[in-house]
């Protein structure tokens, strides 16, 4: 009788233990225990369609890694600003578009850069006359492919351009450049052909290299020879940022202090725009 009695009170406490937590576990009993709820979750954002984008986050929270949104789930940061002729834009994530990888990378062919830039026209300010080349490619562990390009104007350089990044599948993360407007370029006539520019140059330059001092005294009134070589046309702004063409004719000073200067001469007047230096520094 005494063992009976023994086994008989614990089984009394357990069932009171159990009919506690039944009762507790209802609508007015304690929260759940902090280690169970996520430790980060992302804020919802509404799509263009109203409904709430929350499958990034919620996947994120279930495989273990942080709700940080993809590039192209984040909001856009798309950014444009014109000023006369030229146009500064940066478009960063959002669904900005996509270019063909296997052309630009392969056949450095930038048809797909275009038709995307013109594809954002409004902030970009590509129409239909848009030329590029591609100059370098390169990859990055942030945003994949990187590929600069510089846009031409009557298939010469310039000196606007931009770069665009791109993943594997041609998505684009970002993209940023300077544009001008080939449409407002002046109607003027060329007058002055590159002959004609040359000599002009070669005449600017020997004044320009009068006002040059030599390092010592002993090499004044030593010759100096002046040497134009082939005028290019380029396309250019202005101070007003205004486009404008150029013949940019290379010329170099051999004498005691000899230099190398870039001299920009107008093709519808001959008028010399600028002279400077040709000399790179690091």
């Amino acid at each position: 009788m005494k063992k009976s009695a023994l086994i008989a009170i614990p089984a009394a406490a357990a069932l009171a233990v159990a009919a506690y937590v039944f009762l507790a576990g209802g609508p007015e009993g304690p929260e759940a225990p902090a280690e169970s709820a996520p430790a980060h979750t992302a804020p919802e954002r509404a799509s263009a369609g109203g409904e709430l984008e929350t499958q990034p986050a919620r996947a994120a929270q279930e495989s273990g890694s942080s709700a940080t949104l993809a590039a192209e789930e984040r909001p856009p940061e798309w950014e444009s600003k014109t000023k006369g002729d030229l146009t500064t834009f940066s478009l960063t994530h959002g669904e900005i578009g996509y270019v063909d990888v296997n052309s630009v990378l392969q056949d450095r062919d930038p048809y797909s850069v275009v038709d995307l830039l013109q594809a954002h026209q409004d902030l970009t300010g590509a129409d239909e006359s848009l030329e590029v080349t591609i100059d370098r490619i390169e990859e990055t562990e942030i945003w994949g492919h990187e590929v600069l390009f510089t846009q031409l104007i009557e298939g010469q350089p310039t000196n606007e351009g931009g770069a665009i990044y791109f993943s594997s599948n041609g998505a684009v993360t970002w993209v940023y450049g300077d544009i001008i407007n080939p449409q407002a370029l002046a109607g003027g006539s060329v007058l002055i052909l590159p002959p004609e520019a040359e000599a002009i140059a070669r005449e600017a330059a020997a004044r320009y290299a009068a006002t040059l001092e030599p390092e010592r005294p002993e090499w004044r009134g030593l010759p100096v020879t002046i040497t134009a070589h082939s005028a290019e046309m380029r396309h250019e702004l202005d101070s007003d940022y205004e486009l404008i063409r150029l013949w940019r004719v290379p010329v170099s000073i051999d004498g005691p202090a000899g230099t190398s200067v870039w001299v920009s001469v107008s093709p519808e007047t001959g008028e010399v725009v600028g002279i400077k230096s040709a000399v790179t520094r690091d």
